[in-house]
């Protein structure tokens, strides 16, 4: 027996779909967030390289061309595992002594649908293995079988997602979620006012949503692709501290009820960060100069040991270094305590970038280094560096 529509109409469960994932998206709007203005106290703190390295060797069929990377354990023992995407195999490893215990090539996992150039693994234990190939998401157990799978939504917008340092999944009440990459035009405001910053996946449903969208400035002002970057990291209260690049403020929330922003303005950046003009994105490269004429802010993590956070902010090139040719930005790394409080900021310098950042279970700070070396992937342990006797409180402003 052949089941149709109540109206008659093939179009109807599609759109009453669609009305129902806007109504949801409605109901989950999250109250303005109450600023709270902390002055910042600020001691002498930075991140300096240790002499520890770890050394994880690639196999002749493996490759350091590194899509995606987390470190987990499983029952009691620590371990790294690399997503190649040349060979399409992801290479787990012991992550204290180096060896390699495991090999999965995604290809055997997915041969129906190949794999994408954006896809992405994490690992949250033997039994959860998640990858993200092209719009869906694939969760199998420790014997490789599939065990839930969900795709991406379509609307309001399409969006991507992934699974990246910067943006760790966030599992909470039995659901994932992820940072969403907006498919969005970059010039016009209606586009901008769509944005959400979150995929919220229901593996029990087969729901997905979009949900949480980015500050007032957001929504007012054009900024251009270089300025859709998100970042957020979940803190010990299990709840989200989001970075936007175009945002001084750092923005807390548990997607309930509870929603604070805070200062997080680095001491370097001048001024506002102005919104992008007409005439500067006309093109990715207009976009790409406006952007590096302008001060931002990167990727935000959480010491789960030390409860304290860090933000890379970016400071603009000035027009003269930049008709001299200065096609990069300087940063620096700003310091927050567990009340997200500003505490220090430094300069950063370094062969190695926090874009690759994590913590182990017992609080080390690892970065990957040494990127281009073709027969080994390798860690370089920072570690803080301070002075907690010199400190001055800034100004209110």
């Amino acid at each position: 027996m052949k089941l149709c529509p109540p109206s008659g109409n093939p179009r109807f469960f599609h759109v009453a779909t669609i009305a129902f994932s806007l109504w949801l998206v409605g109901c989950r709007q999250l109250p303005t967030p109450q600023y709270q203005y902390q002055a910042p106290t600020y001691r002498h703190i930075s991140l300096v390289p240790t002499a520890d390295t770890l050394h994880f060797t690639l196999r002749s069929d493996s490759y350091n061309s590194v899509r995606s990377f987390n470190y987990y354990m499983d029952q009691g023992i620590e371990y790294i595992a690399f997503y190649d995407k040349i060979s399409g195999a992801v290479c787990i490893y012991n992550f204290r002594t180096g060896q390699l215990t495991t090999k999965i090539k995604l290809k055997h996992l997915l041969p129906y649908r190949g794999l994408s150039k954006k896809t992405t693994v994490y690992i949250k234990n033997a039994d959860s293995i998640y990858v993200i190939n092209k719009d869906m998401v694939y969760r199998f157990n420790r014997s490789l079988v599939l065990q839930d799978s969900i795709s991406f939504q379509p609307n309001p917008f399409p969006a991507l997602a992934s699974f990246r340092p910067e943006a760790p999944p966030f599992f909470h009440d039995g659901k994932l979620y992820l940072k969403a990459s907006p498919i969005l035009s970059a010039k016009k405001k209606k586009d901008y006012r769509k944005w959400k910053s979150l995929y919220e996946l229901d593996f029990t449903s087969k729901h997905s949503m979009l949900l949480y969208a980015p500050p007032a400035r957001y929504q007012d002002s054009l900024y251009g692709f270089f300025f859709f970057a998100t970042s957020y990291c979940i803190n010990d209260k299990n709840r989200l501290v989001f970075s936007y690049a175009a945002d001084s403020n750092l923005y807390e929330t548990d997607l309930a009820g509870y929603h604070m922003a805070y200062n997080g303005k680095s001491k370097f950046q001048q001024g506002d960060i102005p919104a992008v003009r007409e005439e500067e994105r006309t093109a990715e490269d207009a976009m790409k100069t406006a952007f590096n004429k302008r001060d931002s802010y990167e990727n935000i993590y959480f010491d789960p040991v030390q409860k304290r956070y860090l933000r890379v902010a970016e400071q603009r090139i000035q027009e003269r270094d930049f008709l001299l040719g200065k096609k990069s930005k300087n940063k620096s790394l700003i310091f927050f305590d567990q009340e997200l409080r500003i505490i220090g900021e430094c300069n950063l310098a370094g062969n190695f970038s926090l874009s690759t950042l994590f913590f182990t279970a017992d609080g080390q700070m690892y970065v990957r280094t040494r990127a281009s070396d073709q027969y080994s992937i390798h860690l370089l342990r920072l570690a803080y560096q301070e002075d907690t006797t010199a400190t001055h409180l800034a100004k209110v402003p």
